[in-house]
């Protein structure tokens, strides 16, 4: 029994001294470690310090944060190039040529309504002319400028998907059972150009078109015409290309060849040489 209470005393002072031995440990890592941080804080506050002084002996400041500019800064510059005066000349530079394939493609076809705008504007100065002036008389020699737009191969145009194409391009049915592209002029309708069937005898059904196919169509203007041939040659070359794109054909001249640039100065040429009504 007094073996016991010796071993228990013991244990207990063995007990003591290990707690105490811990919390001194304890206390002491705790110090070093508060040590550690504030000579760390000191050291980047030191390394800081020096950086600024670095940047003051450079001449840099405060650094600056741009503000994002305005949205309607954008907008008003959207505006201004919007309103710009559009010159009543344009060249064919809408037009490009693949160097493998003479294939006239245009890069926008807005240019259509602007043309229209141009024939307008122009026709509303010639309004006071006569009918008689309207209609040339026939004395004078007429010249034709054609245009094709072919299929490709031995592929024909669906006459559905054709009829929507020259529909989309502003042709309306008339004389002749073909297409014209008009001008309305103080309630008078002068034709521009005119399209039809590139097979004889050229002319349309339209109650079988459901069920025709063609393997392309031809579009032409007479020479003198009404207005500015030139400008009038322009808006039915855009039309041509503008079906072509979009039933995958080809624009082709009066021979059914690929279309070049000599052809395109060739009718420059043509209407050049041709007087004015």
């Amino acid at each position: 029994m007094q073996d016991l209470r010796l071993m228990l005393l013991l244990f207990g002072v063995i007990t003591i001294i290990v707690l105490f031995l811990h919390g001194v440990w304890a206390r002491r890592k705790e110090r070093s470690a508060l040590f550690y941080d504030q000579k760390t804080k000191d050291q980047n506050q030191k390394e800081d310090d020096v950086l600024l002084q670095i940047l003051d002996e450079e001449g840099v400041g405060e650094v600056k944060i741009l503000k994002k500019a305005p949205p309607n800064v954008e907008k008003n510059a959207f505006d201004k190039a919007h309103h710009k005066k559009i010159p009543s000349q344009t060249k064919y530079q809408a037009l490009k040529f693949d160097s493998s394939v003479a294939c006239v493609t245009a890069s926008s076809f807005a240019q259509i309504s602007e043309t229209e705008t141009q024939l307008q504007k122009k026709s509303d100065d010639l309004s006071h002319q006569s009918k008689e002036t309207h209609h040339p008389s026939i004395q004078k020699e007429q010249k034709v400028l054609v245009l094709h737009v072919a299929a490709h191969s031995s592929r024909n145009f669906s006459g559905e998907t054709l009829l929507k194409s020259i529909l989309n391009s502003h042709f309306q049915f008339g004389d002749m059972n073909i297409f014209h592209r008009y001008l309305t002029l103080t309630g008078e309708r002068i034709t521009l150009f005119s399209l039809a069937n590139m097979v004889k005898p050229g002319f349309f059904d339209l109650k079988k078109m459901a069920h025709f196919s063609t393997p392309g169509i031809s579009i032409f203007m007479t020479l003198p015409c009404y207005g500015h041939a030139s400008e009038n040659f322009k808006l039915m070359l855009q039309s041509a290309q503008k079906i072509a794109d979009e039933l995958g054909g080809l624009v082709l001249d009066d021979q059914r060849q690929m279309i070049t640039p000599q052809k395109l100065e060739d009718y420059n040429a043509l209407i050049r040489s041709t007087p004015h009504l």
